[in-house]
């Protein structure tokens, strides 16, 4: 994504949990969509810049991201989409909040939070889902959502109620459509980005990069 003109590409669909292939509704068997790709029918995607680094279609932080790329190969092989939910139920006892001082689109949200996502897809890690209706591929904008600390049981059990239920102007979630944004943090905050790991840094710029991917689907 570095080249100022980059050439359309075609995408087989591999792996266990794949947000994007759902998104854009592209066959999971690699012959179905090989036959798409040959039909020569383009469609501009928008990507993200995470500082330096490209990123197709999430970056997130905080609770079970690490479960995206910590989950060995041999277990997604094994148990598929289950491994990412073993590997995230590892963190529960270690889940905890990170205060975060959040800039998008001139808003400042300043607040401690469970977890942060910056999407351009209708699905995160195949369990958190988002309205289709709500979510637009190539508008310049990403769906962010921030999920706040609870602070009692029954609290977390409406916030994940209402994740659930895609309730994302409720609990205190929020819930956005921002073109970039910069986080700034003093705490250890590793990231993924589409799955793959990200070391903690203090700033974080996020830029939209609109219908800069050219796909053949």
């Amino acid at each position: 994504m570095r080249l100022d003109a980059p050439p359309p590409l075609g995408y087989l669909p591999q792996g266990t949990t794949n947000d994007f292939a759902s998104s854009l509704q592209i066959p999971r068997t690699p012959a179905s969509a090989a036959k798409n790709i040959v039909q020569n029918r383009m469609r501009e995607l928008d990507i993200g810049r995470w500082n330096e680094r490209s990123f197709i279609y999430v970056a997130s932080f905080g609770a079970f991201t690490r479960s995206s790329y910590a989950a060995s190969q041999a277990a997604k092989n094994a148990l598929g989409h289950f491994a990412y939910i073993l590997e995230g139920m590892k963190d529960l006892n270690t889940l905890r909040p990170y205060h975060i001082r959040l800039t998008a689109d001139g808003e400042v949200l300043d607040g401690d939070y469970l977890f942060g996502a910056v999407c351009n897809s209708t699905s995160i890690g195949g369990l958190m889902k988002l309205d289709p209706e709500r979510v637009v591929l190539d508008d310049g904008k990403f769906e962010m959502l921030l999920v706040p600390s609870p602070k009692t049981a029954a609290d977390l059990q409406n916030l994940v109620l209402a994740l659930l239920n895609q309730q994302y102007d409720s609990q205190g979630l929020v819930f956005r459509h921002v073109s970039s944004l910069r986080l700034e943090t003093e705490e250890e905050l590793p990231w993924s980005l589409d799955g793959e790991y990200a070391p903690s840094v203090p700033v974080v710029d996020i830029v939209n990069r609109q219908r800069a991917l050219r796909m053949l689907l």
